[in-house]
C-alpha cells in the first residue's frame, strides 16, 4: 500500500471517543423524564446515526412533535453535563498528537451535533488538534448525510483526493468515503458492524488508532 496520506478526516463517536456511556445514560434519563418505556435495550449499537433516528429506534415514536420534544430533552441533559462521560479510546490522543507533530492536517466529520462536539473537544483538550470540525447540523440542506458532509469539506479544503483519508467505524462511513473517492480506514474498535455487513476490498481495517501511522507521509 502506498504511504501517501497527508490529510485525515476523523469520525468522532466510535472512532476517537467511546461516547456510549454518556449517550446511553442520557437516553435513559430522557425516556424517564417522559415516562416512555424503550422498545429495545440501551446498547452501544444504537450509537452513530443522527439523534432523532436513535430516539425513533429506541422508542418507536414517529410523531414529529413528540419526537422533537424527546430530542430537545436529550440535548438539554447531554449538553449540560452528560457529554463529560465520554471516554478516549486507547491510542487516540497519541495518534492525534503524532499527526500534529508531523504537521498533518486533521478534521472532524461527525453526525454528532455541533454544540456537544465542541464541548467534548474542549473538555478533552483536543480543540487545537483539528483544522476544522464539520457536523451534520451545520449543513443547510434538509437532505443531510455523512457523504454530503464530507463532499462539502472536500470542496472547502485544497488537497488531492488521493492524499486524504476518512477514518470511521461504520458501514455508512465507508460508503461516504467511497462516494467521495477517498481512502477509508475502518476502526474495528468502534460501534460499527462493517465486519458483519461486509468489509470491502479497498477498505483498510485497523485494530488500534496507532495502526494508521504506518500509512502516513509528511508530504
Amino acid at each position: 500500500m502506498l504511504k501517501n496520506i497527508t490529510s485525515i478526516i476523523f469520525d468522532l463517536d466510535g472512532t476517537l471517543i467511546d461516547s456510549a456511556p454518556s449517550v446511553l445514560a442520557t437516553l435513559e434519563a430522557t425516556l424517564a423524564v417522559h415516562g416512555i418505556e424503550p422498545i429495545m435495550a440501551f446498547e452501544s449499537r444504537l450509537i452513530g446515526p443522527p439523534l432523532s433516528e436513535i430516539l425513533m429506534r429506541l422508542t418507536g415514536v414517529v410523531e414529529p412533535k413528540l419526537l422533537n420534544v424527546l430530542v430537545e430533552t436529550f440535548k438539554s441533559l447531554y449538553d449540560t453535563s452528560g457529554y463529560k462521560a465520554s471516554r478516549i479510546y486507547p491510542g487516540a490522543s497519541e495518534l492525534l498528537n503524532e499527526l500534529r507533530q508531523r504537521n498533518i492536517p486533521t478534521y472532524i466529520a461527525t453526525n454528532k451535533r455541533r454544540i456537544p462536539t465542541e464541548l467534548i473537544l474542549e473538555h478533552l483538550g483536543w480543540k487545537p488538534l483539528f483544522n476544522a470540525v464539520y457536523t451534520l447540523d451545520g449543513m443547510e440542506t434538509q437532505h443531510q448525510n455523512k457523504s454530503k458532509m464530507i463532499a462539502l469539506m472536500l470542496s472547502e479544503i485544497d488537497i488531492e483526493l488521493s492524499h486524504i483519508a476518512y477514518v470511521g467505524d461504520t458501514f455508512e462511513d465507508g460508503l461516504a468515503a467511497d462516494e467521495n473517492n477517498i481512502r477509508f480506514y475502518y476502526a474495528r474498535w468502534g460501534y460499527g458492524s462493517v465486519d458483519k455487513e461486509g468489509l470491502r476490498p479497498a477498505w483498510c481495517p485497523m485494530k488500534q488508532p496507532l495502526d494508521l501511522i504506518g500509512d502516513l507521509t509528511e508530504g
